[in-house]
């Protein structure tokens, strides 16, 4: 037999070894992936994965975990993401540079989110103490969007205090315990854990009525990935089902994929979450209002060019009645 044939048959019986390892890797690349940050309304979306809901729902997702939302943003500027958790600010820049990016669902927890704390060794005991006072926040973010909207809640503005640029949270809350810092705004579990070191909350998200956090995906992974889209989110709605019908069962999974301080993960209670929506058309606005003003954003953005619902299950009349009982108690 001639050494050519043997060639052939060599590189035959490769390709019939290879084409199994090669569909092996195909099965194995994700339908979805998310960015998302170890932060508390990302847990629907481990539980989701836990649970084994995505699959059920015929998606497979891949969370893709970052320290940083400066890492997640640039993963999904270079699609290597197709979605992230994400706010409202942080979408309306990417869509006012080069970058289409639909916000697809809100998914705060439906309880206290973010506070301005109080350091324990500030004398500050209410907001009617915050003038001239010295707070931690992260300029041209959601952090001072939220501060700015919790200081007008109660008849006070950014110039009657002093903004103190602090970027990391885990260095905004240190520096608040140590007291070089007058207050700081903290999202949940270092509200809880600033509360046990002696903290105070002077003002909380509960007097806006809306925390823009959102889930939001590229334009062009929407177009591509529509029915993987709306499993997807089925699926997210599933978790927040389960979540609001017995949390508890979920805590395990909270304490492994949320960052909170040791403490406090036996004891943090496991937050319920609101069932499918989007940002309205008034919400919207008020914080590209914020962006416009500060000078953030250039021109203002079409909400239509933004905010897609197209994309989430319907949601029962009796999910929206039961929420809006919890709200009025």
């Amino acid at each position: 037999m001639s050494r050519s044939w043997w060639m052939r048959m060599v590189l035959l019986l490769a390709l019939c070894f290879a084409a199994p390892l090669l569909a092996q890797e195909e099965a194995k690349e994700p339908d979805l992936r998310i960015g998302v940050l170890p932060v508390l309304n990302t847990l629907p979306l481990y539980v989701a994965q836990e649970a084994g809901f995505f699959a059920e729902e015929g998606v497979s997702v891949e969370l893709v975990p970052f320290q940083s939302g400066l890492d997640r943003q640039t993963a999904l500027l270079a699609g290597v993401t197709d979605a992230s958790n994400d706010d409202l600010i942080g979408v309306l820049l990417l869509n006012a540079g080069d970058v289409s990016v639909r916000v697809v669902r809100h998914d705060p927890p439906a309880e206290v989110f973010f506070a301005l704390i109080a350091g324990p060794e500030s004398d500050l005991e209410s907001a009617a103490d915050l003038a001239g006072a010295s707070i931690g926040i992260s300029h041209n973010t959601l952090i001072q969007y939220l501060t700015d909207a919790m200081l007008s809640s109660e008849g006070l503005s950014a110039e009657d205090v002093e903004y103190v640029e602090i970027a990391e949270i885990p260095v905004r809350y240190q520096l608040l315990l140590q007291g070089q810092i007058d207050a700081a705004t903290l999202p949940e579990p270092l509200i809880q854990a600033a509360l046990g070191s002696g903290g105070r909350v002077l003002i909380d998200d509960s007097a806006l009525g809306y925390v823009p956090t959102v889930l939001s995906f590229r334009a062009d992974s929407l177009a591509e990935k529509g029915e993987a889209v709306r499993a997807f989110l089925a699926a997210y709605e599933r978790a927040v089902t389960a979540l609001n019908a017995g949390g508890e069962a979920y805590r395990e999974v909270m304490g492994a994929n949320i960052q909170m301080p040791p403490p406090l993960i036996p004891i943090l209670p496991v937050p319920t979450f609101f069932p499918a929506s989007v940002p309205s058309e008034e919400d919207f606005q008020a914080v590209q209002d914020w962006a416009l003003a500060i000078g953030l954003l250039g021109e203002a953005l079409a909400y239509e060019d933004v905010v897609d619902g197209s994309f989430l299950p319907e949601v029962m009349d009796d999910d929206m009645d039961d929420m809006s009982e919890e709200d009025e108690e």
